[in-house]
């Protein structure tokens, strides 16, 4: 097969490291990379919902050139969105999809689906984890597949529902690297026993519970705490006390770790959020510094929290005024050590769940519209209350998966 992988001026790193896998297992596969006029197919990895914008245009292209644009990566679970935009979807990982030699054995894939295709989907989970490279991405980085989906099922987290749970053996056995290059691992959590003796990973995602067994000679440390109240964490499938928290705080400090803790604003009260960053220890001495994290919810499909859209409340959504009017009054004086990186405008987020849970061409037109809206008005200005009541006017909340549609290792969906 003659391919033209449509990348549009991607910047994101790990985007451009999953395109650049791409392009190694095409030629891997004995297919051709080839350009626009040659092609065969056009292949666009989407990622993320807000890539749906470039997908358009890699459409447009495919069209010019008469020939099939097939969409795939993690947001592909969305395929009925997908295929507003896409003629074929491949949901689910690439290596079932790379062993065809036509159009027509891609549509006969059980994790294929096209308009008309009258069968249940079963999204690929097969990874060869033996044709995965270390790849180089920029002048001292380099990033490698370290393993999907979590060994946790939060309510809320897209990632762990829509993906099974496979670890990659090779990036738990590397033990150096390099001088003086850092190396990524791409991996909802990297905690494995087999990774003790890997000294040339700067940066780890981790569970706090695994922090917190022994020591971490990993200088930065990412945490999703998540939620604010131990009440919240627990039913959210976040079962983190306050006590682990302030232990983990404790540890950094002795063992010389930066966290970074990752928290979801929107479910909890901002009353919540003001009371757990009072209960975060008051000093004035420590170097070492802990990151606040925030990002607004999204009521993301495929998730069990899905079921529960229409009782979101747009009061407990944050923006950027607000979390700096929290640092000034309540970390400032006393919390030296805290730093917070705020969360976007919430219109960002119920845009990004508009386009998402939108299944007719007028919905996906009507959100995208909305989207770029958000990104050319200064944050100042942005009345985020609109947007929510854009999902209620526009129908998306409506909208969902069912169990007769696509087939998932679990039971997410409604049957």
């Amino acid at each position: 097969m003659n391919y033209c992988l449509l990348s549009i001026k991607r910047t994101n790193v790990t985007v451009q490291y999953t395109d650049s896998l791409i392009k190694h297992l095409i030629k891997l596969y004995g297919h051709k990379e080839v350009d626009e006029k040659e092609a065969d197919a056009f292949l666009f990895s989407i990622c993320d919902v807000t890539e749906i914008h470039d997908l358009v245009k890699a459409s447009n292209i495919a069209k010019k050139y008469g020939k099939p644009l097939i969409a795939g990566g993690q947001f592909c679970y969305h395929f009925k969105t997908v295929l507003l935009i896409a003629d074929i979807v491949n949901i689910g990982h690439i290596f079932d999809f790379m062993e065809c030699k036509s159009i027509e054995e891609i549509k006969n894939l059980d994790c294929v689906y096209y308009p008309g295709k009258d069968k249940i989907i079963t999204p690929s989970y097969r990874i060869d984890w033996s044709k995965i490279p270390i790849i180089h991405t920029n002048k001292k980085g380099y990033y490698y597949w370290g393993g999907t989906g979590c060994k946790n099922k939060c309510r809320f987290c897209y990632v762990s529902w829509t993906n099974a749970h496979i670890i990659n053996p090779k990036a738990r056995k590397l033990t150096s690297f390099r001088k003086g290059m850092t190396l990524t691992i791409i991996s909802n959590e990297y905690s494995d026993k087999a990774s003790e003796k890997n000294t040339c990973i700067r940066v780890k995602d981790m569970m706090l519970v695994d922090y917190l067994r022994k020591e971490e000679k990993v200088k930065n440390i990412r945490v999703g705490i998540e939620f604010f109240t131990e009440a919240s964490r627990k039913y959210m499938g976040k079962q983190i006390s306050e006590k682990e928290i302030l232990s983990a705080i404790d540890k950094s400090k002795k063992d010389g770790n930066s966290l970074k803790f990752f928290f979801i604003s929107g479910y909890n009260t901002k009353q919540e959020i003001i009371d757990f960053i009072k209960f975060l220890p008051d000093d004035t001495e420590s170097k070492r510094k802990i990151r606040l994290v925030f990002n607004n919810l999204e009521y993301q499909m495929f998730t069990p929290l899905h079921k529960e859209r229409k009782k979101m409340n747009p009061e407990n959504y944050i923006d950027v005024n607000w979390v700096n009017e929290v640092y000034n009054k309540y970390i400032l004086a006393k919390k030296y050590y805290i730093r917070t990186v705020p969360a976007s405008n919430p219109a960002h987020a119920f845009c990004r769940m508009g386009m998402s849970w939108s299944f007719t061409k007028e919905q996906l037109d009507f959100w995208m519209d909305k989207d770029r809206e958000v990104n050319r008005t200064p944050l100042r200005d942005l009345d985020y209350n609109k947007y929510y009541e854009y999902l209620w006017t526009s129908k998306v909340i409506e909208n969902e998966y069912f169990a007769n549609e696509i087939k998932m290792p679990w039971k997410v969906l409604n049957d």
